[in-house]
This record gives C-alpha cells, sequence and structure tokens, in this order.
C-alpha cells in the first residue's frame, strides 16, 4: 500500500517541490474563483468548491501550455505573465469561459438555437 511506503512520501514531496510555482498558481486561481462565486452567489458551497477546483486544475497546466503556445509561435512567457493569467482564469471561472467557447463552436458550425445552453 502506498500510504505506508516512505519512498511513495518521498518522491510525492519531491514532485510538490518540483512544482511549487505551478501549484501556487493553481492555488491563487483556486481562491480567486472561490470567491467569485461566494461574491456571486451561486447555490451551494460544494459548487463553489468544484469551479474553484476546476479553476484550479486549469491553472496548473497554464504554464506549460502557455510554453508550447510560445514555442509554436516563437514568443516568451515569464513566470509573472503565468501568474496573472491563472489569476484572471479563477477571476472569470471555469463556466464563463466554457459557456463563450460554447458560443463560438455554436456559431462557427451553425447551430440554429445558440442560446440553447
Amino acid at each position: 500500500m502506498p500510504e505506508k511506503d516512505p519512498g511513495f512520501w518521498a518522491s510525492l514531496i519531491a514532485w510538490l517541490y518540483a512544482h511549487r510555482n505551478e501549484s501556487g498558481y493553481a492555488g491563487l486561481a483556486g481562491v480567486m474563483a472561490l470567491l467569485r462565486a461566494t461574491y456571486i452567489g451561486k447555490e451551494t458551497w460544494p459548487r463553489r468548491f468544484l469551479d474553484a477546483a476546476m479553476c484550479s486544475f486549469f491553472a496548473f497546466f497554464l504554464q506549460p501550455t502557455l510554453q508550447v503556445i510560445g514555442s509554436v509561435f516563437n514568443w516568451n512567457f515569464s513566470e509573472d505573465t503565468t501568474r496573472v493569467a491563472a489569476v484572471f482564469l479563477g477571476f472569470l471561472g471555469v463556466d464563463y469561459i466554457s459557456s463563450k467557447i460554447r458560443r463560438q463552436i455554436d456559431k462557427r458550425f451553425g447551430d440554429s438555437d445558440v442560446n440553447s445552453q
């Protein structure tokens, strides 16, 4: 069982230490998403925490994604840019971003009822 293996915990701590910047961005995005969900009055706490968790998940992978995009277009993103983008992602929220993406997809593929979702 992994919880009784000291090597498991050592490797988990080493992985967390190696990804401390991404974890910080993800934590910032999660806090911003939780504050935004509380401010706009989402109906239940589980829904607020789910939104914060999804924002944290996306923010964790934001820096590698920006690095890939930057390498394709020959751009260079600093760590501060990633931090600001993660907080902005947390401020907007996953539900807002997904509704915008759905609307663009519906427009592009010619869905007649754009406001159905």
